[in-house]
């Protein structure tokens, strides 16, 4: 572990990112904090990369309120972030994807008046070209939900519908109380990648929380840029991802239901073709 910020002991918010081929980006997502960030903020960065680890320290170096914790393997995201709420000072945890671009706004602000005492996991409004970005929060979701979804794939229809209480919110950008984070058992170290917002998510409702998007604070989110690896690794860890979530809650049979639906419409995608 590299720490910058030994003197930056009393903040009263940490952002959280997972590096992983991305650091540029991740330089990005600075320029775009808040002013407030520099009086009441501290960045995170977990590196999943040991080939930008001396990068990261050139882009950082000096900064009071920026740490930087160094993975000697890429354990994957849940374990990064759990990682980075463990060595986070804050009161309030803000998980931000590098490939995000935050508009201007007071974060501390935000977090005081949406969270205080309440038992909450609070998101921003995600923007992708210039609209709200699709399936960046949902309803429960099953293997009949994703059976109806793929039915009828129309995704600003399902995030219109459960817009009002939706179930989970991406882990692209998301907030709560450190001591709320601690207290859920932090994310599923069992996801790699993907659906580990929606486990996280599905356990807080059971526990009495709230699961709310916010439209004073704005996110851009680019999407996509730490993937390099192929459409077909990160397709086939999506599946991974979602097989274990609905193993998780539906069991055995769910998921071969869920397998079962996968490999028709694979089937009638390459009879059409």
């Amino acid at each position: 572990m590299w720490i910058s910020s030994e003197e930056y002991v009393d903040p009263e918010y940490s952002l959280i990112t997972v590096n992983y081929q991305s650091a540029f980006l991740i330089g990005r997502l600075f320029r775009s904090l808040p002013p407030d960030f520099a009086l009441k903020g501290e960045m995170i960065i977990v590196n999943n990369d040991i080939e930008e680890s001396q990068l990261l320290r050139r882009m950082f170096e000096g900064r009071l309120s920026i740490s930087i914790i160094e993975m000697k393997d890429n354990l994957g995201f849940s374990v990064a972030c759990n990682r980075g709420a463990e060595a986070a000072k804050g009161r309030v945890l803000f998980f931000l994807n590098p490939d995000t671009e935050l508009l201007p706004a007071s974060l501390e602000g935000w977090f005081r008046s949406h969270i205080g005492s309440a038992k909450m996991i609070l998101a921003p409004k995600l923007i992708q070209n210039g609209r709200e970005e699709p399936w960046s929060s949902g309803g429960l979701i099953s293997p009949w939900r994703i059976l109806l979804q793929n039915l009828f794939p129309f995704p600003r229809l399902w995030t219109f519908l459960s817009r009002k209480s939706p179930a989970w919110v991406s882990g692209a950008a998301l907030a709560l109380k450190k001591e709320d984070f601690h207290f859920l058992g932090g994310f599923d170290e069992g996801y790699f990648l993907y659906y580990e917002d929606v486990d996280f998510c599905r356990r807080a409702i059971e526990q009495g929380f709230h699961i709310r998007k916010s439209d004073e604070i704005s996110c851009l989110h680019h999407g996509g840029r730490s993937h390099r690896d192929g459409a077909k690794k990160q397709k086939r860890a999506y599946f991974d991802s979602q097989d274990r979530y609905i193993r998780k809650y539906y069991g055995p049979v769910g998921c071969s239901f869920l397998r079962l639906l996968r490999a028709l419409r694979f089937s009638l995608s390459r009879i059409l073709c």
